[in-house]
């Protein structure tokens, strides 16, 4: 390992085959090495293969990372934090400079983002219990104006975090005196963002030595925190511009039942929605309302790719249902309108648990899709949510009259639903 920078440029030429490449590779690493250990020989390099795991995740989360939260998402983002990055960054007195970032932390109301504090990623869990305490205060205990003051007092008496976050709450507590009518509404956001933007250069460097120390057995692979955690966070990262255009700002007026699809309205009677609110009327990943719009399944207005057309969404809610009546089925339930289907495995269920429900395998319940033997929602290609009632009613007939052809079932079931 004396010449662990040559031995890796030499690795890296074998995997691409192209010199230049690897050099900018390595004069990356050099880079990184630099910034924490304030040097790039093969010694510095060997700190970095001690420190790897820590700085490797520092990087990819400072690296244009930032998240906009309701008080529902504080859950989801403190787990994020705790489970994928802070078990795994660790301290060292080799640092140059501090592992953990610092984070602003901001209130966002409407088109106003009023900055709250910075502090360092680890006291972030801290601070986001506290902003849920906060407005869970607000929302539902109807706190006077009066009373904010002793809001830090109840939250220490009742152990919401450990610390001491009195500023936090003496600045949260401020914008809201001075912002009165954010008592009367719930669309209140922390809005987390890095004072340091890593270089995405560096990152990838950083990942592809990950992956050689890994191949040369120099560390211990972990495949499950290289992960990241990112896939379940893809709601919460949105850019700021995105929260000042209002976004989240559209009402359901119907859900998904048996028999109908759910309908949305843009507020302030607006004829369109943007990406991020699109992506909640779904109830999908941004990620995935990109792979609609790249199949041609749902196209943004042609003079603004940012803007969808309302009634376009609403055609595809409506094209997503595939309905199938079957006699004994309540048809008339729904879901709460705040909620989402992941929610309600009561009501709708993947096909995993319909699979389950009817005592089939998984490739039997992707041939009664195909063949509009149930009812199911499928908004994203290869992803359908199927109607629980009208499965334990099928389970109910089919347990009463067994069957191994479909068309001999799809007989049965319309018989038996005349």
């Amino acid at each position: 390992m004396t010449e662990i920078k040559k031995d890796f440029q030499n690795w890296l030429i074998k995997q691409e085959n192209h010199k230049t490449s690897a050099r900018q590779v390595v004069q990356s690493i050099n880079t990184v090495c630099q910034n924490f250990f304030n040097g790039d020989t093969d010694e510095h390099w060997l700190l970095l293969t001690k420190n790897i795991l820590s700085i490797l995740i520092h990087y990819h989360e400072c690296n244009n990372k930032e998240y906009c939260i309701s008080v529902n998402d504080g859950a989801i983002l403190k787990n994020h934090l705790n489970k994928n990055l802070l078990q795994y960054i660790r301290v060292s007195s080799d640092y140059k400079k501090d592992i953990f970032p610092d984070v602003q932390l901001s209130l966002v109301y409407k088109s106003k983002k009023f900055l709250i504090s910075t502090t360092p990623l680890n006291c972030v869990p801290a601070h986001i219990d506290a902003y849920c305490f906060i407005v869970n205060q607000l929302t539902e205990n109807n706190i006077q104006l009066n009373d904010l003051s002793q809001l830090y007092g109840l939250a220490k008496l009742q152990n919401i975090f450990f610390g001491d976050l009195s500023a936090f709450f003496d600045k949260i507590t401020a914008v809201i005196s001075d912002n009165s009518e954010i008592l009367n509404k719930p669309y209140i956001f922390l809005h987390l963002q890095y004072n340091e933007k890593t270089s995405k250069q560096e990152a990838k460097a950083l990942l592809a030595f990950y992956k050689y120390l890994i191949e040369k057995s120099l560390i211990t692979s972990d495949e499950e925190t290289l992960r990241l955690g990112y896939d379940e966070l893809e709601n919460l990262i949105i850019c700021i511009n995105k929260v000042f255009d209002n976004l989240m700002k559209f009402s359901t007026t119907e859900q998904f039942t048996g028999r109908s699809s759910k309908k949305i309205e843009a507020h302030n009677g607006k004829k369109y929605l943007y990406n991020q609110e699109v992506a909640d009327a779904l109830e999908c990943s941004v990620v995935a309302l990109r792979k609609l719009k790249k199949q041609g399944i749902l196209l943004p207005i042609k003079k603004n790719g940012r803007f969808f057309s309302v009634d376009a969404v609403n055609a595809l809610l409506e094209k997503a249902l595939h309905t199938v009546t079957y006699e004994g089925v309540d048809y008339t339930q729904s879901i709460h309108r705040d909620d989402k289907l992941r929610q309600h495995p009561e009501i709708w269920c993947t096909r995993e648990k319909a699979a389950k429900i009817l005592k089939l395998n998984v490739s039997t319940i992707d041939s009664y899709k195909k063949e509009n033997v149930l009812t199911y929602i499928e908004i994203v290609p290869n992803s359908a949510f199927f109607y629980v009632p009208e499965l334990k009613r099928i389970a109910q007939i089919v347990k009463m009259n067994p069957t191994r052809c479909l068309d001999s079932l799809k007989r049965l079931l319309r018989t038996k639903s005349q």
